[in-house]
């Protein structure tokens, strides 16, 4: 599961099962047939994709921690993200409308992409990148909680507000997804302009967690 801060619709809890009648009352138990020997013998063989639900244990928290833009950064002069230094591992993009840039591990792979962002993949893991044209201003994690638990019911852990000079630049969270996949979000904004960044490891592999999280929080708008 992969969310932007791009504008989702409500989940519509309140919409009946169009199902209608009186029903049939059952005389027999149903009977379920076995599957055969090749069925069953190829479920077995078939791998299935890690949710990440063997990684180390995840506490949902409500602490919040602040910190400045100097801390971590949320906005970056593009001429400056061009021409600085790549760092070991991760090689720098720019969005198409120049408006964002992220470091991206060396093996991402870019994939879809339109006006409003793009995928990445590493692995069989996701990195979503996203312009957001209206503002947010998450500052706790049930503010996160909610506007994720449109798609996913997810813990938060590690939130983070980032201020600039005293006002609200963004937020940066761990979570945890349904299934227990972890997933690691940034959100930068400033002067009407603003990014989100967001991964899954949907690898049983931990490892790739301190990865994830640094693409991530290497999110910033271009100036």
């Amino acid at each position: 599961m992969l969310v932007t801060l791009g504008g989702c619709g409500k989940k519509d809890k309140e919409k009946a099962s169009s199902i209608t009648g009186d029903g049939v009352e059952m005389t027999e138990a149903v009977r379920t047939p076995e599957p055969s020997e090749e069925a069953a013998q190829a479920a077995a063989e078939t791998p299935k994709l890690g949710t990440g639900a063997t990684q180390a244990p995840f506490h949902d928290s409500d602490n919040v921690t602040t910190v400045t833009a100097d801390e971590m950064p949320v906005v970056e002069d593009k001429k400056d993200f061009e021409n600085k230094d790549d760092t070991d591992g991760f090689k720098k993009y720019i969005s198409g409308d120049k408006k964002w840039g992220v470091l991206l591990p060396e093996s991402a792979v870019p994939g879809d992409e339109d006006e409003s962002g793009i995928i990445f993949m590493l692995g069989s893991n996701m990195i979503a990148v996203n312009t957001v044209d209206d503002a947010y201003e998450f500052t706790n994690p049930e503010e996160a909680k909610e506007y994720f638990g449109v798609l996913d019911d997810v813990n938060v852990n590690s939130f983070t507000v980032i201020y600039d000079d005293d006002k609200y630049a963004g937020c940066c969270f761990d979570f945890r997804t349904s299934v227990g996949a972890w997933g690691f979000c940034k959100y930068a904004y400033k002067n009407g302009r603003g990014a989100s960044a967001a991964a899954v490891n949907l690898e049983d592999d931990a490892s790739l967690n301190d990865m994830l999280r640094s693409t991530v929080n290497s999110l910033v708008v271009l100036d």
